[in-house]
């Protein structure tokens, strides 16, 4: 009996031990181990409103599990949140410490941009673009631009004149991009031949004031294009080289080859500045940009015949080649180009006159 009463207590602690550790093992396997946490917190640097100041995140998490919006600061442009190390927090940056974020910024800025609205033309710069917003802006002049035959008219911030003018030295306040475009109004001269009475208009071109059109006046040795007085009309009348060097009226002259240069060059040069000088009449493909008005009177052979109106126009110049010849220009309706060469003295072509 006592033998048996022994055995028995000792398999009752065998079973309570057994009994206890498979407790412990059960309860250890199911319990979750506690997980390690950081906080996140933010500065806004002056944003208002501010986001939540501090946020707890579980160790290993990404940013973008507590990321706040954007924030709002006025006059400024938000960049992103850095710690104090100066690493941007993105999305997918993990979190692995306590950390304060700071909101960066930019003061926001604006710009001014000035545009001449003359093809191949530069308009002056601000040198103090770019402004902070609501900075006071001055409107530029226009400086040394120049348009020939055309006055400057303020800005604007259509190119066609469609939106907002602004006036040369008025000052606003800034808050938004700018683009200021030069506007153009045509400054075209007259001038009255007390001789005859014909006005002409004048134009602003090479630094020489010219006559707009074609001489027109009866002088001895000058002509109709076909003995036609409508042609004289048209195309003012045509002069041989002794008359066209005193046909012009008082204050006027026949122009010299350098000023035919320089009212070129001002025009773009030999290759194209025909286009830009001859006028728009139909098949003489010209634009009359420079309201030069250049037109294809033809010329007259010294045996009275004609030839070339409607398709070529010549000019004399002032200067001689030798005792028979002198230079002269012409232009074609097949080409944008501006040709010079000398030619007899005796034949006749169209007079354009310059001012002294």
């Amino acid at each position: 009996m006592g033998g048996f009463k022994r055995a028995s207590l000792n398999r009752g602690k065998w079973i309570f031990f057994i009994t206890v550790f498979f407790c412990f093992c059960i309860e250890d396997r199911f319990v979750t181990p506690k997980v390690k946490q950081f906080t996140v917190t933010f500065d806004a640097n002056g944003a208002a409103p501010a986001p939540q100041s501090s946020v707890a995140v579980d160790s290993g998490a990404v940013f973008s599990t507590v990321i706040p919006d954007d924030p709002q600061k006025p006059d400024s442009t938000f960049i992103g949140w850095f710690d104090d190390k100066g690493k941007m927090y993105t999305a997918s940056t993990i979190i692995v410490r306590d950390v304060t974020l700071t909101a960066k910024w930019i003061i926001t800025t604006y710009t001014v941009t000035y545009m001449a609205n003359i093809t191949g033309a530069a308009a002056p710069a601000d040198p103090h673009s770019p402004y902070p917003r609501g900075a006071q802006v001055t409107v530029l002049d226009i400086d040394s631009l120049e348009r020939p035959n055309y006055a400057f008219d303020g800005w604007n911030t259509a190119a066609n004149g469609s939106g907002t003018p602004y006036a040369a030295k008025t000052v606003f306040n800034i808050y938004s991009n700018i683009v200021l475009h030069a506007q153009w109004v045509l400054s075209v001269g007259e001038f009255i031949d007390t001789r005859d009475y014909q006005v002409y208009a004048t134009v602003e071109a090479g630094g020489k004031k010219w006559m707009g059109k074609n001489l027109n006046y009866a002088a001895d040795s000058s002509w109709c294009y076909s003995n036609d007085s409508s042609n004289c009309v048209k195309y003012g009348r045509l002069y041989n080289w002794d008359s066209a060097v005193q046909s012009c009226p008082p204050g006027w002259r026949l122009p010299a080859r350098q000023e035919w240069t320089d009212l070129i060059n001002a025009a773009g040069g030999d290759n194209i500045a025909g286009t830009k000088l001859k006028s728009s009449l139909p098949n003489w493909n010209g634009d009359d940009e420079f309201r030069f008005s250049a037109m294809p009177g033809g010329c007259r052979y010294p045996d009275n015949t004609f030839y070339h109106a409607g398709d070529r126009g010549f000019w004399w110049t002032a200067d001689e080649f030798n005792e028979n010849s002198s230079y002269r220009l012409f232009m074609r309706s097949d080409s944008a180009e501006v040709f010079e060469y000398y030619y007899q003295k005796n034949y006749s072509y169209s007079v354009r006159c310059v001012k002294d």
